[in-house]
């Protein structure tokens, strides 16, 4: 059929009195000569005539004009539109079920809604995801093995908790109080670090009239997850607020034993001191024998000949060496041959070879291991504390990086004579910023 459309205006594009129509296209292709909406024939006209004669001649308002235009619309109509089915608001039609073509093998479910008029109505739910038969679902293999490794992870640290607690029962724990010297807002503290003072003597239980030989302050940095031993030199010369008066450091131990130990470097160097650990020399022995030796290496041609010719044991050489508890416990006491900078830096040595060979060694040994020690050790962190240390030590603490850092820092201190005795003499301002720049930052 033809494009046609009417218009009520002039050529001009105003609308005239009289209505005119006009037509935009027409049908070029039809050989005869035949009315363009009536389809009728044009008698006695030219082709000429024809084309002049425009739609503004033909009545509109003839009858059989109108009958023919409604008969060819209605033809048009059923031949090209699609039926549209007559509308019926209640009637209930099951939904279709449209297939995405990856539904597997396996009934669809249907469940079931109301409608607001209260009727049940059928509606089609998402796919079930079920494999067909004889293909297991990809990835299904992987979600088995990792459910089984985390079940059996979840049975192993509950049964090392249970053992651990047995076998941390047996250690020696003294609650200390807290420090009446110092305030809170005069220590500095962190979340994230946690400080523990390791103390080495040659006594257990009752302290006092004993020196500390050895005063390592571990801070567990998780932030920058970093172990930081600190050691301090004995012969520092510092106030003991216990008492009232200054002395050497380790000296703090024989008066009041660890909480004075830890009162007085807290007042002195003002960094805060969560815990202790104390370990007596035999548990020391005891510890690097059960682990099966350590190996330190640098050991100084002077280090190895005092150890051969003073100490008597002979296999001790220059460079790396495989050392048992007694030679690694001789070697953190050496003394005479330098001085106690030299002497904390061997211990922090011995420490660190500990460290890593403890990462070498399975927990259910270390578990034994500790099993034999405990009771040579003091301490007053709590059980059940003391074993989420112990878990997260091996699962993460030891896999840190360790630094390490003595006070005095170099460049510090003097020597000094106090009556009879030489000490070590410290800026307390420098070493206290030092000193908290490196286990804070």
């Amino acid at each position: 059929m033809d494009d046609i459309y009417f218009s009520d205006k002039n050529k001009n594009g105003k609308k005239g009195n009289k209505q005119q129509r006009e037509r935009i296209s027409a049908d070029k292709t039809s050989s005869k000569k035949e009315d363009i909406v009536s389809g009728n024939q044009s008698k006695g006209s030219s082709k000429k005539e024809e084309m002049k004669k425009g739609f503004a001649d033909t009545d509109y308002s003839d009858e059989s004009f109108s009958l023919d235009f409604k008969k060819k619309a209605k033809e048009i109509a059923r031949k090209n539109a699609a039926e549209v089915p007559d509308y019926k608001p209640y009637e209930v039609k099951k939904p279709e079920m449209i297939s995405s073509g990856r539904e597997p093998l396996g009934k669809k479910i249907i469940s079931q809604n109301r409608t607001p008029q209260g009727q049940r109505v059928a509606k089609a739910s998402a796919p079930v995801s079920r494999a067909p038969k004889g293909k297991k679902k990809k990835g299904s293999a992987k979600v088995k093995v990792f459910l089984a490794l985390a079940s059996l992870l979840m049975v192993l640290v509950l049964c090392v908790g249970a053992y651990g607690l047995v076998v941390l029962s047996g250690i020696d724990y003294e609650e200390i109080g807290t420090n009446k010297h110092v305030t809170e807002s005069e220590l500095v503290t962190s979340p994230s670090v946690k400080n523990v003072l390791l103390i080495g003597c040659d006594a257990r239980g009752d302290v006092e009239g004993n020196r500390s030989d050895t005063m390592i302050l571990l801070s567990i940095d998780t932030k920058n997850r970093k172990l930081k031993l600190t050691s301090f030199l004995r012969d520092s010369y510092v106030y003991i607020p216990e008492k009232g008066f200054s002395n050497k450091l380790n000296s703090s131990f024989s008066y009041g034993g660890q909480k004075c130990l830890m009162d007085t470097l807290e007042y002195n160097f003002g960094v805060n001191i969560d815990n202790y650990v104390m370990v007596n020399f035999n548990a020391f022995r005891q510890l690097v024998n059960l682990l099966g030796g350590i190996t330190v290496d640098g050991v100084t041609e002077r280090e190895a000949k005092y150890m051969r010719e003073e100490v008597k044991i002979p296999s001790v050489k220059a460079g790396k060496n495989k050392m048992d508890g007694k030679t690694a416990l001789w070697y953190c006491r050496i003394r005479y041959i330098d001085n106690d900078f030299r002497r904390t830096e061997r211990q922090r040595k011995v420490i660190s070879a500990i460290i890593d060979k403890v990462i070498k060694t399975d927990i259910f040994t270390l578990m034994n291991i500790c099993k034999e020690v405990l009771p040579n050790v003091s301490t007053d962190i709590k059980t059940t504390e003391l074993l989420g240390l112990g878990v997260n030590a091996v699962l993460r603490y030891l896999r840190y990086d360790i630094v390490q850092q003595q006070i005095p820092a170099d460049g510090e201190w003097a020597d000094r004579w106090v009556g009879s005795q030489q000490v070590v003499a410290l800026d307390f301002e420098a070493n206290k910023r030092i000193l908290k720049e490196f286990i804070y930052e």
